[in-house]
């Protein structure tokens, strides 16, 4: 039905029924809708005062409907409503879209930790592929503000880029809501994903490597699942940027130095390094970041299918649950996790087993080909935990091999049934039996009790009095 559907130049406010908002961006207020007449979801992007006229907004909507592709956003027409405000009367403008139920991939990081290896190498692909098209138009049409937020995702969590060409009409426009602001330059890029080029050239003029520098930060981002430059103050986040950027640092790198047994990593980092070269000439195109990106993305295959399903149930805990938006990042709670620098372990007190077992065994961790985490080094747990508040154990895990156990290296006993994802808001729910402890749905651990020397001599001498 969308696809058939013609572009508009106005598409007004009586056509939408149960308007709802949803978030403010760099643009302006979305809002999710369903069309009248069209009887699917739409979603509204309500622009800012004052960030362009009608005629620029129009131009730039009409070149964004030719750019039709799997991995672009569907652009249906452009929203106008008039509005009193400030005793002043005046028309709102805006565009009308497809709706993206997943939302952004600057969310989907956040919310869900850690995404599959195989997930997001598919939409690294997938984002070098939609630029591609991009920039293979004639002329060719440029983003100028890729990044996680400008990323959108359906339910099968397939990606469709935002907000290209946008970004040259919105100038002098400030940043709102939850996105993380560095600072914009002219424009209207934001600053930690605008290449050095931009930071010193009082003449520099947008060109396809652009794009291709933003790319490399936006890599890095999901690679790590965190923001680019996390420590900078922002205060001082514009001034800092500026001044290094130009002279070569880039985000650092050595969280991903210690991430080791996953297939096709080192050749991303690789390709991500040549995206982000001081020398916009040196960086590749978008032609041969995709062909890069295929052979790393095929390396995952048969894991991508498991992996969305994954992430999916994950969405849908959290799409049912009340208190979504001030829940946590929903992760599955292991030992083998716990050092990693994106989950913090709870409290011993607060899983519930220490009351019933004395000494928790644990082993070696199960293989990171497939979770989202580097590991962080045991002394800086002990750092972060405090003295006296660790927890003696070590942990045994293992693939089970029964023919009711589940496939692909996921760990659990074959008699129990674990809840597949935790509840935001809370741990997982630990269930045990005399012959073990099952922990979610990838976790089974042994539990052996040991008797603590000291209560052995209190027993003995309560015995010789007795």
């Amino acid at each position: 039905m969308a696809a058939n559907i013609e572009f508009r130049e106005r598409i007004p406010r009586e056509c939408m029924e149960d308007l709802q908002f949803i978030t403010s961006g760099g643009f302006g207020d979305i809002f999710r809708a369903q069309h009248r007449d069209w009887r699917i979801l739409i979603a509204v992007k309500i622009l800012h005062r004052d960030s362009c006229s009608r005629e620029e907004l129009l131009a730039e909507a009409r070149a964004m409907d030719k750019a039709r592709f799997i991995y672009i956003l569907r652009l249906f027409g452009l929203y106008e409503e008039e509005e009193e405000k400030g005793g002043d009367r005046g028309p709102r403008l805006g565009i009308v879209m497809e709706y993206m139920d997943a939302g952004s991939l600057a969310n989907l990081l956040e919310r869900v930790r850690p995404l599959p290896w195989a997930l997001r190498f598919r939409l690294l692909h997938q984002v070098a592929l939609g630029m591609n098209y991009l920039h293979g138009l004639r002329p060719p049409l440029l983003h100028l503000d890729l990044k996680p937020s400008n990323v959108l995702l359906n339910w099968e969590l397939d990606i469709r880029l935002a907000d290209f060409g946008l970004s040259k009409v919105k100038r002098g426009t400030t940043k709102k809501g939850s996105d993380r602001s560095g600072d914009e330059d002219e424009y209207g890029g934001t600053l930690e994903y605008m290449p050095p080029e931009s930071l010193i050239d009082l003449n520099y003029k947008p060109t396809p490597a652009t794009d291709v520098y933003s790319y490399a930060i936006l890599t890095w981002s999901v690679l790590t699942g965190e923001q680019p430059y996390p420590h900078l103050h922002p205060k001082y986040m514009s001034s800092l940027l500026r001044m290094h950027v130009p002279q070569g640092q880039r985000p650092t790198l050595e969280e991903l130095a210690e991430v080791t047994g996953v297939e096709g990593l080192e050749d991303m980092k690789e390709l991500m390094k040549r995206c982000w070269d001081n020398d916009s000439r040196l960086r590749p195109t978008f032609k041969e970041c995709s062909n890069e990106t295929e052979k790393i993305s095929s390396l995952h295959k048969s894991q991508i299918v498991p992996a969305v399903r994954k992430v999916q149930d994950v969405l849908m805990k959290m799409t049912s649950s009340p208190r979504e938006e001030s829940s946590p990042p929903v992760s599955v709670y292991t030992p083998a996790l716990a050092e990693s620098s994106q989950l913090h372990a709870p409290p011993p007190s607060s899983l519930g087993v220490t009351e019933k077992f004395q000494t928790l065994h644990y082993g070696d961790p199960p293989s990171t080909e497939n979770e989202a985490l580097p590991l962080r080094s045991t002394r800086q747990m002990e750092h972060q935990r405090g003295p006296g508040n660790t927890t003696p154990c070590s942990v045994s895990t293992g693939p089970t091999q029964g023919a009711e156990g589940p496939a692909n290296g996921d760990f659990a006993s074959p008699k129990m049934t674990p809840s597949k994802f935790i509840p935001p808001g809370s741990y997982v729910q630990i269930t045990g039996s005399s012959k073990g402890i099952q922990i979610g749905h990838n976790n089974y651990m042994k539990v052996t009790t040991v008797q603590k020397p000291e209560k052995k001599k209190k027993k003995q001498k309560q015995r010789q009095k007795e």
